[in-house]
């Protein structure tokens, strides 16, 4: 199985709109479907921790927002943009 490279990913963001750029880096970092991403809301987000239910029947799983050096890849710049919505 192929995956993409970390160069790769980041010409999709850089070439995705602005808006929908914090839910694919969300769906990237953490392998979320998109169905898993559309259902996350405010209430999901608890400080620096996601809180993600998988599919049915799944456990919810708490994982930390991740943040690099790279704002492309940095969940905490993409998530502020949000919010200044």
């Amino acid at each position: 199985m192929n995956y993409l490279s970390k160069l790769e990913i980041s010409a999709v963001l850089q070439n995705a709109p602005e808006r929908h750029r914090p839910w694919m880096v969300l769906a990237f970092h953490h392998g979320l479907r998109i169905s898993e991403v559309l259902s996350l809301t405010p209430a999901h987000f608890q400080g620096n921790c996601l809180l993600a239910k998988r599919g049915k029947h799944s456990r919810a799983t708490t994982q930390a927002v991740l943040s690099t050096l790279d704002p492309i890849f940095d969940e905490a710049t993409q998530l502020k943009s949000l919010s200044a919505c």
